[in-house]
């Protein structure tokens, strides 16, 4: 499976550099955080490093309390 991850996050990563996006947004379901920060971190290195973020602290931020 983790090979299956890091294929997903490589590819994320080449449609995002395509689309010229300034960060990847992910929803919070573990298997999208898994491949695309923790096992990503490891093979995205040089410029395939791509930011990437969960969506929580962009909602967070949003929360006009």
């Amino acid at each position: 499976m983790t090979i299956q991850f890091a294929r997903i996050a490589l590819k994320q990563v080449e449609v995002a550099k395509k689309m010229k996006v300034k960060k990847i947004v992910m929803g919070e379901c573990g298997h999208a955080h898994k491949g695309l920060i923790v096992i990503a971190d490891r093979i995205l290195v040089d410029e395939m490093n791509f930011p990437r973020e969960s969506f929580l602290p962009i909602l967070e931020d949003a929360d006009p309390s």
